[in-house]
């Protein structure tokens, strides 16, 4: 039993080295931290005061954060 779990751990060491890792592309950059920065403090406001132009403006934002990360990773 413990000769069976090594032999996979061997075997999986083996595949793994197969396989090259992605390079990943340095997407996040200052203007997104800008859009970080606007999420969280209309998160803040709208924690702060629930009334709708803060809901409003929290969806807004998060919707436009989301479009420009979505933008910037592809």
């Amino acid at each position: 039993m413990v000769l069976g779990k090594t032999l996979k751990r061997i075997l999986a060491k083996e595949v793994l080295v197969l396989y090259k890792q992605k390079e990943h592309k340095p997407w996040f950059d200052e203007e997104c931290l800008k859009f970080l920065d606007q999420r969280k403090e209309a998160k803040i406001q709208w924690l702060q005061d629930h009334n709708r132009s803060n809901v409003g403006n929290l969806n807004n934002v998060k919707c436009a954060a989301s479009r420009r990360f979505r933008g910037e990773k592809s």
